[in-house]
Formats: structure tokens, sequence, C-alpha cells
């Protein structure tokens, strides 16, 4: 323990749980998905719905495991 006379405290140290961290590579995951899916979306609209309402899901998710981490 420290003593009263000035001394200062040692800084305190986060350590990331394993559950923060299999959130963050969840989250790392998601983040490479949407991105392949940005990348090979097709140009007409009509085969674009599926691929839109996908990375509406996808943005959901990431913002829930983002949400979440600081937990």
């Amino acid at each position: 323990m420290p003593y009263t006379g000035g001394q200062t405290l040692p800084p305190k140290i986060n350590r990331l749980s394993y559950q923060t961290f299999f959130r963050l590579g969840l989250l790392f995951g998601i983040v490479h998905v949407a991105a392949l899916m940005i990348a090979t979306l097709p140009l007409e609209w009509q085969q674009q719905k599926t691929g839109v309402i996908y990375l509406i899901g996808i943005g959901i998710s990431a913002f829930v495991l983002a949400r979440n981490i600081s937990d």
C-alpha cells in the first residue's frame, strides 16, 4: 500500500477478459464480411435488394457488438 506522505499510486491496468476478446474478434469478422458484401454487390438494383438487406443485418449486429464491448 502506498504511504499517505504523497507517494503516487501505481496506474491500474485494465485487462480484457476472454469474453471481450471474443466480441472484438467477432466484430472484426463481421466488418470484413460486410466489406466483402459491398465489394461483390451487383450493379443492377433488382439483384442488390438481398445484399442490402444482408448489410442492414450486419450493421445491426456490429452495432450491438460494439455497444456491448465496454460491459
